[in-house]
């Protein structure tokens, strides 16, 4: 955050439920949970490292980047765990696996896939404000029009 003096005074939690019609809590529940985990910036400047292995141009561009922190930090990477760290990760993808025949009849079907992204209105947290771009629409409309 830009003033050293800001402090974080509470989290905020948006929870949005969607009901079937005849429903009824007495009954067995079930449901699905979109969730996703902001980190807030402990300092004005922290020393981080990113790594990716880059091929010739004509690749397509990775769609998913994997954050994989070691379980025991011993000073330095140690091999198994980033195998471990990559099987697990395919292990939840593969039971997270939805078809969109899956999804077709549904309510979810209006929102799923779905992309997701993190916004802060303070600066506390790496954010991508979309909204920023209506403001730049708007301008090339008063100096077009």
């Amino acid at each position: 955050p830009d003033d050293p003096n800001f402090v974080v005074d509470s989290e905020r939690l948006l929870y949005t439920a969607h009901y079937p019609l005849g429903f009824s809590k007495a009954d067995a529940q079930c449901g699905i949970l979109l969730d996703e985990w902001t980190e807030i910036l402990p300092t004005g400047q922290e020393t981080t490292g990113l790594t990716f292995h880059y091929d010739r141009p004509s690749t397509e561009p990775p769609q998913v980047m994997l954050l994989v922190t070691p379980p025991n930090f011993v000073g330095a990477w140690q091999w198994d765990d980033l195998v471990a760290a990559l099987h697990e990760t395919l292990a939840l993808a593969k039971q997270r696996a939805v078809e969109p025949a899956q999804l077709e009849n549904t309510p979810l079907n209006r929102l799923l896939p779905a992309t997701l992204m993190a916004l802060t209105l303070r600066e506390v947290s790496i954010s991508g404000n979309l909204a920023i771009n209506n403001v730049a629409l708007e301008a090339v409309r008063r100096t077009v029009l």
